[in-house]
């Protein structure tokens, strides 16, 4: 324990010697929220798509109950871009306030007589927080009700008005900010960790250190745990930080959940550790390592649900996706903290991080090596 103890303070001293590390490592997380986060403000709806949205789903209210109206819903079921379902206006309302419907077209009374003195207007709900979903589904509305005109009369001049209407919404995250905050503290917790600590092994054993502490008393589960302990101490600063900034500087209305949080927050760094050992075996120089680390994290950054949602990916993809460590981490940590999941409910998403710890550890002392020429 004395010489865990003794490494882990030269871990410390290693690590505040370079003052570029502690930037990436601790203020980069932060500028990343700071920048997006008001930047992408109105997109909250960003965060709230589910894969059902993606085919536009679409509720209909028709107050007109005449040929004409009833043309051009018949034209909308037949879009292929659509899926519509119809329900009286009560109802209507009822869906778009609530989300269950991103977009309810309403077609109001007199629309046939007011068509025909080209004056028709249609009612188009949409939520408020999903404005790239809703505005690209509107246009292709457009293009479907043009194009039925057209077909109508080629020669007349029938214009045709929407009024849109934008609901807020009652469900789900009530910004992108509650959508980011959680993600931006996965990416920091797990891949962070695996950018900086895998070339610092490999460098040390390049530099002969990991040579002279082959022939101390130190064994390799020791080693281990001198950078596990220190590097779960820059994650536990790392998240403080991050929830200081959310909670201060931003309009987050997160929950925070101390013992669920650090729980993941423990699972989310051992195992980007155990992913950092794991390429220190294979990578003979630090050069190699960062190249790996960068292979290993950066499509988990984009793909795993850090800062768009993964159901904007194709379908195909998705399963592939939730295999990926990255994602269990942001997705248990923003249903704790956005939907208000209680950590018994994450349990496939704990599972899925203990199995990855497991093997990755197991395989990391597997492949360890203290000497240099043991990878020649």
């Amino acid at each position: 324990m004395k010489g865990i103890g003794r490494l882990l303070a030269a871990n410390a001293i290693m690590f505040f010697r370079v003052r570029q590390e502690i930037f990436w490592v601790f203020f980069l997380p932060v500028f990343l929220l700071m920048l997006l986060g008001p930047m992408l403000k109105n997109m909250a709806g960003i965060g709230s798509l589910r894969p059902e949205d993606i085919d536009f789903p679409v509720g209909v209210v028709d107050n007109d109950h005449t040929p004409a109206s009833r043309e051009f819903i018949a034209g909308l079921k037949a879009a292929a871009e659509f899926t519509v379902i119809e329900f009286d206006e009560a109802e209507g309302m009822e869906q778009a306030r609530t989300s269950a419907q991103r977009l309810v077209v309403i077609f109001p009374a007199g629309f046939q007589e007011a068509l025909a003195r080209s004056e028709a207007e249609i009612r188009v709900l949409t939520d408020v927080r999903a404005l790239p979903l809703t505005g690209m589904a509107l246009s292709i509305l457009r293009e479907k009700t043009d194009a039925m005109l057209a077909g109508r009369s080629p020669s007349a001049k029938q214009p045709l008005t929407f009024i849109r209407e934008r609901v807020q919404t009652t469900d789900e995250f009530s910004d992108y900010i509650d959508f980011l905050v959680p993600g931006i503290m996965a990416m920091a917790i797990m891949t962070s960790c695996i950018f900086s600590l895998s070339p610092t092994i490999v460098r040390l054993r390049e530099q002969g250190v990991m040579r002279r502490l082959w022939v101390t008393p130190l064994g390799k589960a020791s080693f281990l745990a001198s950078h596990v302990l220190f590097r779960l101490m820059i994650s536990v600063a790392q998240t403080a930080l991050l929830i200081v900034v959310a909670f201060t500087l931003l309009d987050t209305r997160l929950a925070l959940p101390i013992l669920p949080v650090f729980a993941f927050v423990v699972l989310g760094n051992l195992n980007g550790t155990a992913i950092s050992f794991v390429i220190a075996g294979f990578a003979k120089t630090p050069e190699v390592a960062s190249t790996i680390a960068n292979v290993v994290s950066i499509p988990m950054l984009f793909f795993c649900g850090v800062f768009v949602p993964m159901e904007i990916m194709p379908p195909k993809a998705i399963p592939l996706l939730r295999l990926l460590p990255l994602t269990h981490l942001a997705e248990g940590l923003r249903r704790l903290m956005a939907l208000g999941w209680s950590f018994g409910d994450l349990w496939k998403s704990e599972l899925a991080l203990l199995i990855y710890l497991i093997a990755l550890f197991a395989l990391s002392l597997r492949i360890f090596k203290w000497d240099k020429s043991a990878t020649e």
